[in-house]
């Protein structure tokens, strides 16, 4: 083995790793924001401690910052991740995980355009399709990315069932992470669209009332 071959293969290995890794940071990011969305009300319990007013103008912001960061940074990570090529490299859930990322997107276009207040309609379809995000994440991970594999159902214990699963990740079952970037790839253009739209028109509107304030 020459050294060429010995160096592309480390770069490659070290690419997989990466890449693997970030897909599994996105995951327990997607657990870590459901958590916060769906708890704010208890957190809200440490803002009565602050006595000074500024200190909780600070918590109302860090926290809704922090949302919208965590949202934004795993839809980067579902957009970068359903691609053809990564796909056949790593194992990902198929279609859980890209799908999961999807609705974390998609609640933070909903959290752009709509006054999420809890209790609020909008706060409820937010909490919704993070709570399936989630579950989608659990399921995916639990049983099809680090299910059981070959050894479990070729020795008996509910083959048919762990057959299936197994054959959900990308890594494996090549026609369907096609299928899969088919499906969600112009799902995940159209969301980042609705994104950016949704951003310029807040701008756009934030720019004529300060005008008009003038």
């Amino acid at each position: 083995m020459t050294p060429e071959l010995i160096g592309e293969g480390v770069s490659k290995g070290l690419e997989i790793w990466i890449l693997q890794n970030l897909l599994d940071l996105g995951i327990i990011l997607v657990f870590f924001l459901t958590g916060i969305f769906s708890l704010r009300g208890y957190l809200d319990r440490f803002r009565e401690r602050l006595i000074l007013r500024l200190s909780v103008e600070i918590w109302d912001l860090f926290l809704d910052l922090l949302t919208d960061f965590l949202m934004v940074i795993i839809f980067l990570i579902g957009l970068f991740i359903t691609n053809p090529d990564i796909m056949v490299d790593i194992k990902i859930a198929l279609p859980w995980i890209p799908l999961s990322f999807l609705l974390v997107g998609v609640s933070f276009v909903i959290k752009l355009g709509k006054n999420v207040e809890i209790g609020s309609v909008s706060w409820k379809v937010v909490l919704t399709l993070l709570l399936l995000s989630a579950i989608f994440s659990w399921f995916g991970f639990t049983f099809v990315m680090e299910g059981a594999t070959r050894e479990y159902y070729e020795s008996g214990v509910y083959p048919y069932l762990w057959k299936i699963f197994y054959n959900m990740r990308s890594d494996v079952n090549r026609e369907l992470s096609l299928i899969t970037f088919y499906l969600l790839s112009p799902l995940y253009f159209l969301t980042f669209l609705w994104m950016v739209f949704s951003g310029l028109r807040i701008t756009t509107f934030r720019k004529i009332n300060d005008k008009d304030g003038k």
